[in-house]
């Protein structure tokens, strides 16, 4: 518990604004809440199909995609802000998959599911569900941590695309 003392209390933070209705930043406090409701809801969901549904929507409406495009777009963004991965770069060591295909296979997964182009019930997702669990887990976990972070930066702006670029450079300084 101590050693996750600061993610609870940053957690709670974004709670209690949801909660309370008193928002430092609406629009990424909202998202980060919606996000952390989606991911509770994969988690609880006992098939493939929609538990990876559920999963993409979690990321999706934390960086507000707004369309499939979109989403793909977004989902690059994430890789590249939180990872420092590029379209083309393996998404880890010894792997053949790219980012981009990465970011493709759990759009798409997500797309066939809910427009029913792939079965809700007999089908298998092309996106590993563990890998994607702890992808989304810890997307979830590290933006309210910089969140926080962003919080004490010098005018901080209220969406998104600002918010991502604020934390593509801290990460790069690192």
């Amino acid at each position: 518990m101590q050693k996750c003392k600061p993610l609870i209390a940053e957690v709670g933070s974004c709670v209690e604004s949801f909660a309370t209705g008193r928002f430092r930043f609406p629009a990424l406090q909202r998202a980060w809440c919606d996000a952390a409701y989606w991911l509770h809801e994969a988690l609880a969901e006992p098939l493939d199909s929609i538990e990876v549904a559920k999963l993409e929507t979690s990321l999706e409406v934390l960086v507000r995609a707004e369309s499939s495009v979109g989403s793909e777009r977004r989902m690059l963004t994430i890789l590249e802000t939180f990872y420092g991965l590029r379209p083309d770069d393996p998404i880890a060591d010894g792997v053949t998959m790219t980012a981009e295909q990465f970011a493709r296979r759990v759009v798409g997964d997500r797309s066939q599911i809910l427009h029913g182009t792939s079965s809700t019930l007999n089908s298998r997702p092309t996106s590993s569900r563990e890998g994607l669990v702890d992808f989304a887990i810890a997307v979830i976990r590290r933006t309210v941590g910089e969140l926080e972070g962003y919080a004490l930066t010098t005018s901080p702006e209220d969406n998104i695309d600002d918010f991502l670029v604020w934390v593509r450079f801290c990460l790069s300084k690192t």
